[in-house]
């Protein structure tokens, strides 16, 4: 032989983050029953000026909740709605065990205007036709950097994401605004990750 090194091995494409669909726009249908929509809607508007005096809030999803627990003695509020996704990132890394991975880190910051626990959000992996191939759902608030991700057993990354309460308990009463960290890992790869994205699954209200 030559005793030359062995050619360095191409790291495959980073993929790109899954672009929203595009909003179909609804046609707007005219009419005859104006007078009787517009004195719907003034009904509505005085409901909801005396709702939100009486609650101290114009909090629409407060006080939505407030009317529901009139009903049901239970309130309900969505709880992925008003959680924000930001600074997505994809990225492989080789681990020393497991092999490659693909983790995606990002932020879940709380929209709502109260506390908010236990944070679950699901990272989807897709080929190039656009299918997903896989999927991982994981509790915010365990971060896991790039060398923690080289050199951790599987099972101590598996335990990161399965804490529900977070790291130092930052996944527990997330006050209005705050923003918690999550990692979404992967392994078993399939031949091809083209594009990801990820979801928020659910929320708890926080203990006020």
């Amino acid at each position: 032989g030559t005793g030359g090194k062995p050619a360095a091995t191409q790291p495959p494409p980073r993929p790109r983050r899954r672009a929203a669909p595009p909003k179909r726009r609804r046609k707007k249908k005219k009419s005859r029953a104006l007078p009787l929509f517009f004195l719907l809607i003034l009904t509505l508007a005085g409901g909801y000026y005396w709702l939100a005096q009486r609650q101290g809030t114009w909090d629409p999803v407060i006080l939505a909740n407030y009317l529901q627990g009139l009903v049901e003695n239970k309130p309900k509020v969505d709880p992925t709605v008003n959680i924000e996704l930001s600074k997505l990132k994809g990225m492989f890394v080789t681990n020393q065990s497991a092999g490659q991975l693909f983790a995606i880190s990002g932020f879940a910051v709380n929209r709502y205007q109260h506390p908010r626990s236990t944070v679950t959000v699901r990272g989807v992996i897709y080929d190039r036709k656009g299918e997903p191939v896989m999927q991982q759902t994981v509790f915010c608030g365990n971060p896991l950097d790039e060398a923690a991700l080289r050199t951790l057993p599987w099972s101590k990354i598996e335990e990161s994401m399965n804490n529900q309460f977070g790291e130092a308990l930052s996944n527990l009463d997330i006050a209005p605004g705050k923003a918690v960290p999550f990692t979404i890992v992967f392994k078993n790869l399939p031949s091809e990750v083209a594009e990801f994205n990820v979801v928020v699954v659910d929320s708890r209200p926080g203990s006020q």
